[in-house]
């Protein structure tokens, strides 16, 4: 079952293998009029990320926070969807990273690349509107687009809230 929750729609809760349609029309009213609207819900591969490899996704709340001033208010976690957030870093620490292996908790994760960002990161994550085009913001603060990084795991192991990162 996949459960939905928007302040302007309510909640849907439904099987997206034989009640799409409910999906389709419980989307109309919030989908932008300048997009084409959604016609039908199709069955994809059963990965659940835009990579092809199976990578986790590091990132620094002191570069959030850097960004947040630079921007002049809150953008918060979840717009970023990452699968791990790092406190105690300095700002864009994590940029150096890239090619070494780190150890967060029991586990051993090798640097990757930065995740490069794209327009889903533009919408506030409660309201679901757009309320700043952070591509164009990223660029125009860094230079390119990215931020955080990614990691492949090298040997799995627990990692826990508190755990350090060692790099």
């Amino acid at each position: 079952m996949l459960q939905l929750s928007h302040p302007r729609a309510g909640t849907l809760v439904l099987d997206p293998a034989t009640q799409g349609q409910q999906l389709i029309d419980w989307l109309r009213p919030l989908w932008p009029t300048d997009a084409p609207a959604p016609t039908r819900l199709v069955h994809g591969a059963a990965v659940w990320t835009d990579q092809k490899r199976p990578l986790v996704s590091i990132l620094s709340l002191s570069s959030l926070a850097q960004l947040e001033a630079q921007c002049g208010r809150s953008l918060g976690t979840h717009r970023w969807r990452g699968n791990l957030w790092v406190d105690g870093w300095a700002p864009l620490a994590e940029r150096d990273l890239i090619g070494r292996t780190i150890r967060i908790g029991a586990a051993e994760l090798r640097v990757t690349d930065h995740v490069g960002r794209c327009d889903a990161t533009s919408a506030d994550t409660d309201s679901g509107t757009r309320d700043i085009d952070m591509v164009q913001t990223l660029d125009r603060l860094y230079g390119h687009t990215d931020f955080g990084i990614f990691a492949e795991v090298v040997t799995g192991g627990p990692v826990r809230l508190q755990d350090q990162v060692h790099a």
